[in-house]
């Protein structure tokens, strides 16, 4: 994709393009999404300070997880998608107010992702922490086996400040993620296995189902395991908001 434009402002009078793992990025010196979807290339993000943040966030969280995070990531926009399509979300609040700041309509689906971006970035934070737990054989927080689901989607939702939306319906497409990332460990084992080694936190998460490979470079969509795309009916794959 072109490289951003204030970067290389002055500096050449010929088009610079740059490899990226996806297909749009943000630049985190200058607040400036690049994108190659409908033919847009450039949009400035300074004005929502936040959406720079995430992007240091995200590649800080990549270089803990490594490239399965990449997966995480994918599928937290994925959930993004879902509660911005079914209007839980996006049609009002913190969403709603930065894609009035952004300059960007509701109907630019090219736009959506950086006006989720922030919040996709804490589910992949959280899906990480999951994740960590699920490779030991662990609940999610310690908790017992009944609770895991439940204590894992409300720790989300209050993360994301977005407890009443996550009551509300957006648990849906969370648990939907659950389910295909199932702890097939009994429950008897976990509670036999020894505590996780020091700094197991540091250590790039090993790939596990249903992500047993991971593209590095591409679409974000493509990666996820999550059925639901940008654009579909979210009725199409039986959740609803």
């Amino acid at each position: 994709m072109q490289a951003c434009a204030l970067c290389i402002a002055g500096k050449s009078e010929c088009p610079v393009w740059q490899v990226c793992a996806d297909t749009w990025t943000v630049c985190t010196r200058h607040g400036q999404w690049t994108g190659e979807a409908d033919g847009r290339f450039q949009w400035g993000v300074a004005r929502a300070p936040e959406v720079v943040e995430a992007q240091v966030r995200r590649q800080r969280y990549e270089r803990r997880t490594g490239l399965y995070g990449r997966a995480l990531m994918a599928d937290a926009l994925q959930i993004a998608v879902y509660w911005w399509q079914c209007r839980q979300m996006g049609s009002r609040g913190v969403w709603a107010a930065r894609q009035d700041t952004l300059g960007v309509s509701r109907s630019a689906l090219w736009a959506v992702p950086l006006v989720v971006y922030p919040e996709a970035v804490v589910v992949a934070e959280a899906m990480a922490v999951r994740e960590r737990q699920r490779a030991l054989g662990r609940s999610f927080a310690g908790g017992p086996a009944g609770w895991t689901t439940g204590r894992w989607v409300e720790w989300v939702g209050a993360r994301l400040e977005m407890r009443e939306e996550m009551a509300q319906g957006g648990h849906r497409a969370l648990e939907a993620w659950l389910m295909l990332h199932r702890n097939t460990v009994p429950v008897v084992e976990r509670q036999a296995a020894p505590a996780p080694p020091a700094g197991y936190r540091s250590v790039p998460l090993r790939m596990l189902e249903p992500h047993r490979s991971v593209a590095a470079f591409g679409a974000l969509e493509q990666v996820s395991c999550l059925p639901w795309r940008l654009g579909s009916p979210m009725t199409s794959v039986g959740l609803r908001g």
